[in-house]
């Protein structure tokens, strides 16, 4: 039996800007076009779509998900919700996230959930079809989520993926791996867990997907891309709820940006101000800025060699990457020549999303939540409206004897949130 506890204390929320979402939202509700916690604003929000959103896009992304979602072994059940699409009526309840390694740390689970039981929910509630998808940001890099994972047993045990031959920075979407990397990590997962009635089955998930992605991949070595392994087990594990999985990495999908890179070629002055100011406003009110734009700078990348470079321009008809200057046509002819290179930035990748997809809320976590509070001028600018933005669930899962040992000594939430020597200290002065 699982039990389970509100906490309201300052520091399980991140931040007070994120804190004041979930406990005043009257405090910044001109930050955010509508409220999440009203039914009105996600009725508002569908009454929105059908005069905001571009009805061609349906068709567009319909085959671009539908071939990218059968290439990972998707169940019948994610065909069947991309069919949805086809639907006017239909709308998307969506969250992303970096990929994990054997699906990462357990924030990207309790996103995945939310997810699914938003979009249960009001689909039951708004009685319209509502695709539950998934933003597999393999566009980023950090190694810190994908090379590795923490097994609790006696002691923590850190299992690593061995990514020696890349450069920290390269995109997860240009790093392959010979499958015997993915095996040994799994074998060693395998040595480590304890035997019980579940560890069997376990294990033949993990290898019956690697099994499955070595067949299926296109790479001419015949190595496996992490981002895609990860979308693998995602699609698996998620399987009967149909989990519908998104990779910006798809070639046809970034083609389809070109209108938002052209819009922010013309305007990136214009969306820095706008950034940097509504920054300026949330530091007045004593919230904090969580993005920040440098004038001149583009909010897309271009890779080179899996590494995404920074473009800068001055000028309309000027663009520099990498010390190498282009005029406007020379430029642009190497976008289109190269579509794989492009990468969104913060500020562009929930506008691409929103503009190509029905998007009635986005679920997101703290940071999330709290860097959309400066992008609403931007969706302005874009002609877009932002969706409503809705908090995933967040839990800290203490085991049976933590808790009898926290009862015990009377530690408090508040206590909690302390250093592990104050709390030490905390539990002596009560014994």
């Amino acid at each position: 039996m699982i039990e389970s506890k509100g906490i309201n204390t300052e520091k399980f929320y991140y931040n007070d800007l994120f804190r004041d979402y979930i406990f005043n939202f009257e405090n910044v509700c001109e930050y955010y076009q509508y409220d999440y916690r009203n039914i009105g604003g996600y009725k508002k929000r569908v009454s929105d779509l059908k005069t905001g959103y571009n009805k061609e896009n349906r068709s567009k992304i319909y085959s671009i998900l539908k071939d990218y979602n059968k290439n990972i072994g998707c169940s019948q059940k994610t065909i069947e919700n991309i069919e949805k699409l086809k639907s006017q009526k239909s709308a998307v309840i969506i969250g992303g996230q970096q990929p994990g390694f054997l699906t990462g740390p357990i924030f990207i689970i309790f996103k995945i959930l939310t997810i699914l039981k938003v979009s249960s929910y009001f689909e039951k509630e708004l009685k319209i079809p509502i695709i539950p998808c998934f933003w597999n940001a393999s566009d980023d890099n950090s190694f810190n989520q994908i090379d590795n994972l923490n097994v609790i047993n006696k002691e923590i045990t850190n299992i690593k993926l061995d990514l020696s031959d890349f450069d920290p920075k390269t995109r997860y979407s240009d790093i392959y791996l010979a499958d015997n990397k993915f095996k040994e990590a799994i074998e060693k997962l395998e040595s480590i867990l304890h035997s019980t009635s579940f560890k069997t089955e376990i294990m033949y998930f993990y290898k019956n997907i690697l099994a499955s992605a070595l067949k299926n991949c296109s790479n001419t070595k015949g190595e496996i891309n992490v981002s895609s392994f990860f979308s693998a087990i995602i699609t698996r594990m998620f399987s009967g709820y149909g989990l519908v999985i998104i990779d910006p990495a798809d070639v046809e999908l970034k083609k389809l940006s070109y209108n938002l890179l052209e819009f922010d070629t013309s305007k990136h002055y214009q969306i820095s101000h706008l950034i940097n100011s509504t920054g300026k406003k949330l530091n007045s009110c004593g919230y904090h800025s969580q993005l920040s734009s440098t004038p001149g700078t583009l909010d897309f990348f271009y890779c080179v060699d899996g590494i995404r470079k920074k473009i800068y321009s001055d000028s309309d008809n000027l663009f520099e990457i990498s010390d190498k200057r282009y005029g406007k046509k020379e430029f642009w002819d190497l976008m289109i020549e190269k579509p794989a290179a492009i990468s969104l930035n913060v500020i562009l990748r929930p506008l691409l999303q929103d503009k190509l997809l029905p998007v009635l809320c986005s679920i997101c976590g703290p940071g999330e939540s709290s860097y959309f509070a400066q992008l609403k001028p931007v969706y302005n600018l874009y002609g877009l409206k932002m969706p409503v933005i809705y908090p995933r669930y967040s839990a800290t899962v203490i085991e049976k004897k933590i808790k009898k040992l926290i009862i015990k000594l009377k530690i408090t939430d508040i206590e909690l949130e302390s250093s592990k020597e104050e709390i030490i200290r905390q539990g002596i002065r009560k014994t």
